[in-house]
């Protein structure tokens, strides 16, 4: 999960703060059953259905009155969110001051020797 996404805020608004560290922090597998119950999917279809459901949900949404979508899902976003900006530069730095490791370096070589990793804290 790339954090200079700002994908660390939405995975904890999704599945809260300990899923959210097992997730990250762990870079768990989790199987989609169990990510739906979690919150983190709002469905799971079979592969040869996911651009139909797309396709689903798509005309549903554009079926409603557009301006009230709209302020409704900025109401929505805002309420969920609303500590967001004061942590958003955080996934940013950290990347990037992590991202210069040694841990980093020794990450992706075990990765690339498909071996386990041996971290030091550098």
């Amino acid at each position: 999960m790339n954090l200079m996404w700002q994908s660390l805020l939405l995975c904890v608004h999704l599945v809260g703060p300990a899923r959210a560290k097992q997730l990250v922090i762990g870079g768990k597998h989790v199987p989609g059953p169990t990510l739906l119950a979690w919150g983190a999917l709002d469905e799971m279809v079979e592969a040869d259905a996911v651009v139909e459901k797309a396709m689903e949900w798509a005309r549903q949404y554009a079926a409603q009155p557009p301006v009230a979508a709209q302020m409704i899902k900025r109401s929505v976003n805002t309420i969920s969110g609303a500590l967001d900006r004061s942590v958003m530069h955080m996934d940013f730095d950290q990347h990037h001051l992590a991202a210069d490791t040694s841990d980093a370096a020794e990450a992706v070589s075990a990765y690339l020797e498909k071996r386990p990793p041996t971290f030091t804290g550098n």
